[in-house]
């Protein structure tokens, strides 16, 4: 797959650069309209989606650790049969500002030990 990767990329620099002279051919037009636009176009497309989801990523984790109203707290303890036991940890400890412990701690600490060691 590398060299198939290499000769995309030879292909580009030489449409590239026969552009840059001046010259116009069919394989300078087959580089332009076959690799380097729908390229561009999908990384243009794949950049935009990455941002999307940093962007909503950044707004909801700006959220966390400030202690939320008591209706999301009533809202977690309703459904808390539906969160796993981490999960549930989890949120609770966001929701506690930060201050609780979350459940499953000693279990990621230990995993952590085991990595480290």
């Amino acid at each position: 797959i590398s060299i198939v990767i290499i000769v995309i990329i030879l292909a580009m620099l030489l449409g590239s650069f026969f552009a840059a002279k001046g010259i116009s051919n069919c394989f300078t037009m087959f580089v332009t309209n076959v690799i380097l636009w729908p390229m561009f176009t999908f990384f243009l497309i794949l950049m935009w989606a990455f941002a999307t989801l940093f962007l909503v990523g950044s707004i909801a984790g700006a959220d966390f650790c400030i202690r939320p109203d008591d209706f999301v707290k009533e809202i977690l303890k309703k459904y808390q049969n539906e969160f796993g036991s981490i999960i549930f940890g989890f949120l609770i400890y966001y929701i506690s500002g930060c201050t609780v412990a979350p459940t499953g701690q000693e279990a990621i600490q230990e995993t952590m030990n085991l990595i480290v060691t």
